[in-house]
């Protein structure tokens, strides 16, 4: 949950995807400690679109440009 509403992010790769009151595919590039996310919404939304990921202790912190911070807890998968 971030902003009391359930987000999903994703990022496999070179992949990323948001998934809340908007679906948003796009890019993740790593450099220097951060993900840097590009991302498009199917509905034209722009709020999650352009962010930087970095890791907090547990946490991954993504600061949304134009938008604010929110925070995710890790869930590994196999595969």
């Amino acid at each position: 949950m971030t902003r009391g509403k359930p987000v999903a992010l994703v990022i496999k790769g070179k992949v990323a995807s948001v998934l809340g009151e908007h679906l948003c595919n796009g890019t993740a590039s790593s450099t220097a400690g951060a993900t840097a996310l590009r991302l498009k919404c199917a509905d034209g939304n722009t709020t999650r679109v352009k962010g930087t990921a970095r890791m907090n202790g547990a946490k991954l912190e993504v600061s949304w440009d134009g938008f604010g911070t929110d925070e995710f807890s890790r869930n590994k998968t196999n595969g």
